[in-house]
């Protein structure tokens, strides 16, 4: 068990990525509601986004990152979820039938 701020907030050993989570959530309750309601509201605006045929027959265009490129801040949840963003970006060419996806390569990214 590991202890943080004077609100006792706790992990169990092993689940320390969870920490500011349990400090938020003792420390400061309302934020940390508001956290998992935006969480929940994220996968309903997902799949109205999804169904959403908001373009017609107007171009466009999706300018994303590459899939693979890694931030040296990412953590091991983070890498994980972005075969997830990319099949979202991916499924934004959905909206239109004129729509094309540009992948900006890494090294295009970085300069």
């Amino acid at each position: 068990m590991r202890l943080s701020g004077h609100c006792k907030s706790y992990v169990e050993q092993g689940l320390d990525a969870w920490l500011n989570l349990a400090r938020a959530t003792a420390c400061r309750p309302a934020h940390a509601r508001s956290g998992f309601a935006e969480w929940e509201e994220f996968w309903h605006s997902a799949d109205e986004a999804a169904a959403a045929r908001c373009c017609g027959n107007i171009p466009l265009l999706i300018v994303s990152r590459d899939p693979a490129w890694r931030l040296a801040g990412m953590n091991a949840q983070d890498i994980a979820a972005q075969p997830i963003w990319n099949k979202l970006r991916e499924s934004l060419k959905s909206l239109s039938p004129q729509s094309r996806r540009i992948i900006a390569a890494a090294a295009a990214i970085m300069s």
